[in-house]
């Protein structure tokens, strides 16, 4: 109930039942009458908030440097599979890494890049070791993926020869969905 100031209302006389529907404007409502444990949880939308009140998505920036856009269809795509679902919408930030890397082609050197969801993840590609020089290798990519079910990949390709193997050691994967 209300509490009343109109002459001739008694104190709690005009309650939910006896109120017109939208009786109460934001204008009649006294500033900072409102608090949070008046709201009923989840019927308020960010579009309902001051700005920056709800953080909005986080901005990921990669950047490695000799780096360029990988290949679209790898010599050997889809090794080291590592699939995950996603809660929601957003941007990923996606890390692989292994203490022991290598890759080797018949002429040149070896590219090796991020996937996800077999398409190239922009500005991921990397150059390894070769075989027999094999040593740590760290890839990252950041980019934008739907929400569900999803799948990281690291894909080789030899441009100037034919892949010809690879070799790896304690290999892992880092998949962050950033703040919204």
């Amino acid at each position: 109930t209300g509490t009343a100031y109109a002459a001739g209302l008694a104190n709690g006389s005009v309650t939910n039942q006896k109120l017109a529907k939208n009786a109460v404007t934001s204008p009649k409502i006294k500033k900072n009458a409102v608090q949070s444990s008046d709201v009923k949880n989840g019927s308020l939308t960010a579009q309902d908030l001051a700005a920056g009140v709800v953080p909005g998505d986080a901005a990921a920036f990669t950047k490695i440097l000799g780096s360029g856009d990988p290949v679209a269809s790898p010599e050997e795509p889809g090794n080291h599979e590592f699939t995950f679902t996603l809660p929601r919408s957003g941007t990923l930030k996606i890390r692989f890494f292994s203490a022991v890397y290598g890759v080797s082609c018949s002429a040149g050197s070896a590219e090796t890049a991020l996937y996800l969801d077999g398409v190239a993840v922009p500005m991921s590609r990397v150059f390894p070791p070769s075989v027999a020089s094999a040593g740590p290798l760290e890839v990252l990519g950041t980019t934008a993926a739907g929400k569900g079910q999803h799948t990281v990949s690291i894909g080789q390709d030899c441009p100037f020869g034919s892949w010809t193997g690879m070799t790896q050691q304690r290999s892992g994967w880092d998949v962050s969905l950033l703040a919204q």
